[in-house]
């Protein structure tokens, strides 16, 4: 099996501890996007990947996508080569989740340019030490 590093770059600026160790194999993946499309952490091997968790009910991920910051960073991401991958873990029936196409109407209006997935059974999050 391909595998791809995790570089936790967020946490160690934000001081939190990362579930995987830098240079690690990171744990693999398999979730839809919000087109309805799989996507396979093994086509990432390789490659740089940027996670990013977002939720377009919080204030704060509100402020940096509208303002124009996150998606600044995700085209400066693509432009060095990594792949930006964000991920929504809120489940159906909590206050924050939204559906796919929900996420695809926000993401257009803000302008967001990296892949979505859906992941309303928390595994990723819980896989990568995902706390807030």
């Amino acid at each position: 099996m391909k595998k791809f590093l995790l570089i936790p770059i967020f946490m160690a600026v934000l001081g939190m501890d990362a579930a995987v160790d830098s240079g690690a194999a990171a744990p693999s993946f398999t979730l839809t996007d919000i087109h309805g499309e799989t996507v396979d952490s093994a086509n990432f091997a390789g490659k740089v990947v940027v996670l990013e968790w977002i939720n377009p009910k919080c204030p704060f991920v509100v402020k940096f996508y509208e303002n124009g910051d996150m998606v600044k960073f995700q085209e400066r991401a693509r432009e060095l080569g990594a792949v930006w991958i964000s991920i929504s873990s809120n489940r159906p029936g909590a206050a924050q989740y939204m559906t796919p196409e929900e996420n695809k109407v926000w993401a257009e209006k803000v302008g967001h340019q990296a892949i979505w997935l859906m992941d309303a059974e928390g595994a990723m999050g819980k896989a990568y030490g995902a706390q807030v």
